[in-house]
């Protein structure tokens, strides 16, 4: 019989002393265990995106609080924080919305720069922003890469106020957001995680695959039609001591799947000998919006498995890229 797992939500934590950020990427790195909703210093409300169907998300706005409401149920008030690389000595993020699926843009259109939210846009600057410290417990402020303006609450309370990039002032509160992180969730316990099948969501006849069954560490992974008990298609996923998740391949299970560090968009995922290193461990989080479906992106590299250049063909190869809502990039976790 087969199950489906139905909950994994998995996302990310950021570790804050005094004020500096550590990161698993030079000074400035992301543990990916939770989700954040951010809050205005200034007057409490919450960065949200638009409520309404997932078409409709765009307008980043202000709001007060909430669990449930309307189309997103509040998922347009969750963030993810993945990691982007350093450019010229700055610890780059892609700000990512848990209720769109889709990314905090500066948009710098009619001459007049405000925070937008669209769909990936490959190595687009103005998709990636800075966290940079603030005073307080848990505050921050967060910064355009391309025009350094920052993000800033409206001077007006009022719910459905919409947000806007300013000059940076070390004073101004509006500039300033709490951030709060959901508990991190950990695999279902009454689920069994020792032989599973990770199956692409746009491909139902297929599964991830050992390529030729090879043990050799860095054998690369692809897609094969999915057969009964074959190991070279099943894999454990078990928790990391960074609270992030290993993934091993039950024909050689004291190896884990990674990505070579140095790689960026477009590398092979591979299974080798365990490290220390963090382009070992994955974030693993559930879709709200479609059942059954699951994202699993690197730690370090901040980039998704995915099935490259979108092929259903058995043999074809598996590496990462920008998590862009595409069927090649969603997996449904069987066993």
């Amino acid at each position: 019989m087969k199950t489906t797992a139905t909950a994994i939500s998995v996302a990310l934590f950021f570790y804050f002393t005094g004020v500096s950020i550590l990161s698993a990427q030079i000074n400035y790195g992301i543990d990916i265990n939770r989700k954040y909703r951010l809050e205005a210093i200034s007057n409490g409300k919450t960065l949200e995106v638009e409520d309404g169907s997932p078409s409709k998300g765009k307008r980043i706005q202000q709001n007060r609080g909430f669990t449930r409401n309307g189309d997103a149920d509040g998922f347009g008030q969750e963030w993810f924080f993945l990691p982007a690389g350093v450019r010229d000595g700055h610890n780059l993020v892609r700000i990512l919305n848990n209720g769109f699926l889709a990314y905090l843009t500066e948009n710098s259109g009619s001459g007049c720069a405000k925070p937008e939210l669209q769909a990936a846009m490959g190595k687009a600057d103005n998709q990636l922003w800075e966290i940079l410290p603030s005073s307080g417990f848990q505050v921050i402020v967060i910064r355009s890469f391309t025009s350094q303006m920052v993000l800033e609450a409206p001077s007006s309370s009022k719910d459905g106020e919409e947000m806007q990039l300013s000059e940076y002032n070390s004073a101004e509160k509006r500039q300033q957001f709490r951030y709060s992180a959901s508990t991190p969730s950990m695999l279902p316990s009454a689920l069994s995680y020792t032989n599973v099948f990770l199956k692409p969501a746009f491909s139902s006849d297929k599964v991830l695959d050992v390529s030729a069954c090879n043990t050799a560490s860095g054998t690369l992974l692809d897609i094969w039609n999915r057969t009964a008990n074959n190991v070279c298609q099943q894999f454990k996923i078990s928790i990391s001591s960074g609270l992030g998740y290993f993934i091993a391949p039950v024909l050689v299970p004291n190896n884990r799947l990674q990505v070579a560090a140095a790689n960026g968009i477009g590398a092979n995922v591979t299974h080798s000998a365990p490290s220390n290193h963090q382009s070992q461990e994955w974030m693993i989080f559930k879709l709200e919006r479609e059942a059954d479906r699951f994202v699993i992106i690197n730690k370090f590299s901040g980039l998704c498995i995915e099935v490259l250049q979108n092929n259903a063909t058995s043999g074809a190869n598996v590496g990462q890229g920008i998590f862009n809502n595409q069927g090649n990039q969603k997996w449904i976790i069987e066993r």
